[in-house]
């Protein structure tokens, strides 16, 4: 594909931000890129770059390498770029109804991003249910197209010509995808706060959202049925090809999170009057079970999905403090990249006790000196507790003494912070998420193969696998999911966080354990 995702955003000059997106033919027949304007406001930029992507994507797709923008591509792409998504197409002056009407409909099945409409004139009297009985008929080889042409517009206007009090169908209400980007709109406002703007969470949700837009057709919502609903749900279940790809499918997580997506912004459209739409009466028992491959139907651990104690030594070895840091609260908390950059200073206690009867409950034997990690997870919103290694509480006080380096430090502060005092969760300009830490971890990697080391390419968040192995195998498997903050840990009793305490004294008893088993890594 020969534009590139934009990574960098920089006005220019004049306050405006541009891209460049596809390719037309200039004066000379040659190949050349356009550059469009898209504003001075970067959401909204990002949000036309986004569009005029998914429209060049069309155009490929359609036409192969060699695709260019043809002059009337073009001029919708212009009006992409200007934030105009919604209009009604001009006939020219020497352009016949019907052609025109079969231009429109063309227009809309290739852009279905965009809300193509004719002008009100047309789109009441030559509507699309009269363009498909046409289109219908220029498939039948036998019939002569200009006489049956003719006729069917004589027939349809005959029709209205009999029943004036009677409108004809007009081809106008809420669209799916005008809907749907109102809903990114609501996103962007629900998720974000004042300090770092849209969440990370948010804008997940939107991406997943602005792809929705990208494979499912524009459709009047009036037209969104039960059945309607189904299919689009079951569009994901069957998970589609991947963009670009003609064998590899989405993956079984991303089109869970589509047809989450999905349900949720249904629920949104039902809770918002001006729209007009409501829920199917079996909504809710709709099927959502996304399909397995059967190479993906294993669902233990494999040895090379861990890393190994010898490869943890090589880990802790080249790691300078906060790697070591990261590394410990991977493998002691099951914490991946988003646990660690919102760890908060009130989350953590260095030597503090439980209370006696808080120590009955646990049952098990601890020390005062012992340090802990409570806290609830962010993604699951579980809560969980964390008996400390040594050598983690060791590399806990040395965050807390650079944490106060940069000023007074409060119990709602991150704790885990670049060495400029920014957040690791802190959206970048480009509003992408932040990727310190899986690139801290890859440099970390790239040091020890640079110095003759063979070690397994995994990434940071395998930490968290590789500690819940070793929590499973001094224990089992409810205490790893107690561990790694599971919401349901006992798969066979979802009520059991309803009538019981969630066992932490067992998680502690394995923490012993792990530790133990562990100490030849801590002693490099």
């Amino acid at each position: 594909m020969p534009t590139r995702s934009r990574t960098v955003w920089k006005q220019r000059d004049d306050g405006q931000f541009d891209c460049r997106v596809g390719w037309k033919l200039n004066a000379t027949g040659k190949r050349e890129q356009h550059r469009f304007r898209l504003g001075a406001d970067l959401k909204d930029a990002q949000r036309r770059d986004h569009l005029l992507r998914l429209m060049w994507h069309r155009i490929e797709e359609a036409d192969g390498t060699g695709a260019v923008w043809s002059d009337e591509t073009l001029e919708l792409a212009k009006l992409a770029a200007r934030g105009t998504v919604h209009f009604h197409l001009r006939r020219t002056l020497d352009e016949g109804v019907v052609p025109y009407v079969q231009r429109v409909n063309r227009l809309r099945r290739t852009f279905p991003m965009l809300a193509i409409l004719p002008e009100l004139e047309y789109g009441s009297a030559f509507g699309f249910q009269l363009l498909n009985t046409l289109e219908k008929a220029f498939t039948e080889a036998e019939v002569n197209l200009e006489a049956r042409s003719a006729a069917e517009v004589a027939a349809f206007r005959r029709q209205f010509e009999a029943a004036p009090n009677k409108a004809p169908e007009q081809d106008t209400g809420p669209y799916l995808h005008a809907a749907l980007r109102e809903y990114i709109k609501w996103l962007e406002s629900e998720y974000s706060n004042p300090d770092d703007g849209v969440t990370a969470w948010g804008r997940t949700q939107i991406r997943q959202v602005e792809s929705l837009i990208d494979h499912h057709a524009d459709e009047k919502l009036a037209k969104i049925d039960h059945a309607a609903v189904e299919q689009l749900i079951t569009y994901w279940r069957k998970r589609p090809l991947r963009k670009g790809s003609k064998t590899q499918r989405v993956s079984k997580k991303s089109s869970t999170h589509y047809i989450s997506a999905l349900k949720s912004f249904f629920k949104w459209l039902h809770a918002r009057p001006a729209f007009g739409w409501r829920k199917p009466e079996n909504f809710d028992d709709l099927k959502t079970r996304v399909m397995a491959l059967d190479a993906e139907r294993h669902r233990q651990i494999l040895p090379e999905q861990v890393f190994s104690l010898d490869e943890l030594k090589l880990l802790l070895k080249y790691a300078d403090p906060l790697d070591r840091l990261l590394i410990l609260l991977g493998l002691n908390c099951g914490f991946g990249a988003a646990e660690s950059a919102s760890l908060l200073v009130g989350e953590v206690f260095i030597r503090t006790p439980h209370s006696e009867r808080h120590k009955e409950m646990l049952g098990v034997e601890l020390s005062p000196t012992d340090s802990f990690i409570k806290r609830i997870r962010r993604k699951s919103g579980v809560y969980g507790e964390f008996l400390l290694f040594a050598e983690t509480t060791k590399s806990l006080e040395w965050a807390l003494r650079e944490r106060q380096k940069l000023g007074l430090v409060k119990p709602t502060d991150k704790l885990v912070v670049n060495t400029n005092g920014r957040h690791l969760d802190k959206a970048t300009s480009g509003g992408n998420p932040n990727r310190q830490i899986p690139n801290r971890f890859a440099r970390l990697l790239k040091r020890i193969r640079e110095d003759n080391h063979e070690i397994t390419a995994l990434p940071f968040k395998m930490l968290r696998k590789t500690g819940g192995d070793l929590v499973k195998r001094f224990s089992d498997g409810e205490i790893a999911g107690i561990y790694l903050c599971h919401g349901q840990p006992v798969a066979s009793d979802d009520l059991s966080d309803v009538y019981t305490t969630r066992p932490f004294g067992k998680l502690f008893a394995a923490s012993h354990r792990v530790e133990e088993y562990l100490s030849p890594v801590f002693s490099t």
